[in-house]
């Protein structure tokens, strides 16, 4: 991952993980809800606070959480006590020595970690997610396009004012990337900002 965005978020863990777990998630869950396999075993990249992934557990999923950024999964297992046992850190793409590597998983989520990779580390991304899990598993990955649907036609990266890669992609881009690594696109929707920001996220689901 580029290493001022990993830099920003080890140096905020803890303002920035509050702040998440306070956010507006209806919406996501529900599409995690329909789309994830029931008790089944995810793996969370890019968990940041852990608050996708506690919320998975207690619907009785089977979850790995992990964060490239080793101070954020300390934050999330200090808020979240039942990810302890659980988190690890993986940054992506995941080093060739990365214990994930030799695991499979029903399904994987990524919440707007994508966000933060470039066009090379996404492609690279993309291929160690299909290798991670089964057989007709789940890749469920949200991104935003800034401020309305239409926004940003052509793939935009550039840095926040707290200087983190923000590469703002429109759904089909993404969808026509993984299709390439052999994932079917299920379903695209989108969701308002859970900060009440002027942005709009979408979230893509594929099959292996």
């Amino acid at each position: 991952m580029d290493p001022q965005t990993l830099h920003f978020y080890t140096r905020q863990a803890s303002d920035y993980a509050r702040r998440a777990d306070r956010d507006e998630v209806t919406d996501l869950q529900a599409v995690l809800r329909q789309w994830l396999p029931s008790r089944c075993r995810v793996l969370e990249l890019g968990g940041g606070s852990g608050r996708d992934a506690a919320w998975l557990q207690t619907q009785g999923y089977q979850v790995t959480y992990s964060d490239g950024c080793e101070a954020m999964v300390k934050q999330a297992v200090a808020q979240h006590g039942g990810l302890q046992g659980r988190a690890l850190t993986a940054e992506v793409p995941l080093p060739s020595s990365h214990p994930l590597l030799g695991r499979r998983f029903d399904a994987v989520v990524a919440i707007a970690l994508i966000l933060h990779l470039d066009d090379g580390a996404l492609a690279q991304t993309l291929a160690q997610l299909v290798a991670l899990l089964v057989p007709a598993g789940r890749l469920i990955l949200t991104s935003c396009v800034g401020a309305g649907r239409c926004a940003g036609v052509q793939t935009a990266a550039r840095r926040d004012e707290d200087g983190r890669l923000m590469c703002l992609r429109q759904p089909d881009d993404v969808s026509h990337l993984a299709c390439r690594y052999g994932l079917q696109q299920c379903s695209v929707s989108w969701q308002h900002d859970g900060r009440g920001r002027d942005r709009l996220w979408y979230t893509l689901v594929f099959e292996r």
